[in-house]
C-alpha cells in the first residue's frame, strides 16, 4: 500500500470513529465564539448570550429537539453539520429544554446567594441571542458570573464576554466563572480590557495549532508522494494501483 493512501485510510478510520461519538463530535469549537454582554439594573442581573448558527444546531442535536440522521463534514478538528438548518434554530428556541440548559449553564451569585434566573422571548434567537435576567436579594453592585454553555460539547470552546467599564472575561471549561462590578466606582477598580485580550490567546494558540497540525499532515503527504530518483538521475513514480 502506497504511503498516501494509508495516511488517507487512516484519516477515514478517524471520521469513522469520530461519527460514533455523538454530540461531542458534532461540536464546532474553533469557529465564531460565543459572545455574552452582561450588566445591571437594580437588583436584578442582565446576561445576553449568542452563539453561530451551526454550534445552535450542535446543541438542537445534542438536547435532541431535532433528528441527527444528517450529513456531516469534518472541519477544524470536529464534525458540523453539512449546513446549519434554519429549522434547527427554531425548534431549539421553542424548546422547554433549551431554556432549561441556559438556566443550568449560566448562573448568577451575589451576596453570597444565587439569583433567580429567567429566560426571556427566544423568537429571535439566530439573530439576537438569548436574554438573561437573574433577580437578585437587593441592589446589586458586584455578582459572580457563571459561564458553561457548550463546553459539555467540546472542552476547546471559549464565551467572550464583556461588561462595563470594560470589564472582560474569557469563559472556558476551567475558568467558568468571574466577578463583575455595576457600581462605577466599583467597575473603575475592575477594569480589566487588556486582561481579556490575554485571557483570548489560549483560544487563538489553539486554533493555530490545530491549522499548523492539518498543514504538516499535507506537507507529509505531499511528500511521500513525490518521485523518487533512479540511479540515473530520472524520477520514477509510486506504481498505480
Amino acid at each position: 500500500m502506497a504511503p498516501g493512501r494509508r495516511l488517507l485510510r487512516v484519516g477515514t478510520a478517524a471520521l469513522a470513529a469520530a461519527a460514533l461519538t455523538g454530540g461531542v463530535a458534532q461540536a464546532h469549537p474553533f469557529g465564531d465564539p460565543q459572545t455574552a454582554r452582561v450588566g445591571a439594573d437594580g437588583d436584578t442581573v442582565h446576561v445576553s448570550w449568542r452563539a453561530a448558527a451551526d454550534d445552535l444546531s450542535a446543541l438542537a442535536i445534542e438536547l435532541r429537539v431535532v433528528e441527527s440522521g444528517r450529513t456531516f463534514v469534518y472541519q477544524d478538528g470536529a464534525l458540523v453539520p453539512e449546513e446549519s438548518d434554519p429549522t434547527d434554530v427554531d425548534a431549539l428556541a421553542a424548546a422547554p429544554e433549551f431554556a432549561g440548559y441556559l438556566l443550568e449553564r449560566i448562573r448568577v451569585r451575589a451576596g453570597g446567594q444565587d439569583c433567580a434566573g429567567s429566560v426571556g422571548a427566544l423568537d429571535r434567537l439566530a439573530d439576537d441571542g438569548a436574554e438573561l435576567s437573574f433577580t437578585c436579594a437587593g441592589p446589586v453592585r458586584t455578582a459572580e458570573v457563571s459561564i458553561s454553555t457548550l463546553t459539555d460539547l467540546h472542552a476547546a470552546y471559549r464565551t467572550l464576554a464583556t461588561g462595563a467599564g470594560d470589564q472582560g472575561h474569557v469563559y472556558t471549561l476551567a475558568d467558568d466563572t468571574a466577578e463583575w462590578a455595576f457600581d462605577p466606582a466599583a467597575a473603575a477598580t475592575t477594569t480589566d480590557g487588556a486582561g481579556l485580550a490575554r485571557r483570548a490567546l489560549p483560544q487563538v494558540g489553539t486554533v493555530l495549532a490545530a491549522v499548523t497540525v492539518a498543514a504538516a499532515a499535507v506537507t507529509l503527504l505531499v511528500r511521500r508522494r513525490r518521485p523518487e530518483p533512479s540511479a540515473d538521475g530520472v524520477g520514477t513514480g509510486h506504481p498505480h494501483s
